[in-house]
């Protein structure tokens, strides 16, 4: 069975990094280079959510982290490193014995004064942020004016 891949686009600019992939475990990174851009091809299947301290719950009701989960924090992607469950102060920022990052959430992007062959192309899987949310591509497409995360939903569900 073939396992579904998406990009992480790393810019080579001032350290910066910017995430095009929503699922970003690194055991299965391929390094390719493209001019000033590296390009990471991840697996796709580990789970995805918004990092939550569950705060208010008792230990058997809190849902766990597992190895190779991803959170997104602060407009930053972390994949947990190790089993555990969520708590106060151990967010992905704080708690580097939990989490690793791997990326930020770039902004969706449309411009409408590029032709088809320049746009950007989302794939399956592909994270952004959108009026302070962020979404999952649901299938490939190219960015276009009115095909933004929440006037689109054929293209983007709500990453919660």
């Amino acid at each position: 069975m073939k396992s579904k891949q998406v990009k992480v686009i790393t810019s080579l600019f001032l350290g910066t990094a910017m995430v095009f992939g929503g699922m970003i475990p690194t055991v299965t990174a391929k390094t390719m280079e493209s001019s000033k851009i590296q390009y990471n091809v991840v697996d796709e299947e580990s789970p995805m959510s918004i990092w939550n301290a569950q705060e208010g719950l008792n230990q058997n009701e809190k849902n766990p982290y597992i190895k190779g989960s991803i959170a997104i924090y602060n407009g930053k992607v972390y994949e947990c490193k190790r089993f555990h469950y969520p708590q106060l102060g151990w967010n992905p920022s704080e708690a580097r014995m939990f989490w690793k990052s791997v990326g930020v959430v770039p902004e969706w992007y449309a411009d409408e004064t590029h032709v088809e062959s320049s746009k950007v192309p989302y794939q399956k899987g592909d994270i952004v942020s959108y009026n302070s949310n962020i979404y999952k591509c649901k299938r490939f497409h190219y960015a276009q004016p009115g095909w933004n995360p929440c006037e689109a939903p054929m293209f983007w569900e709500l990453v919660k």
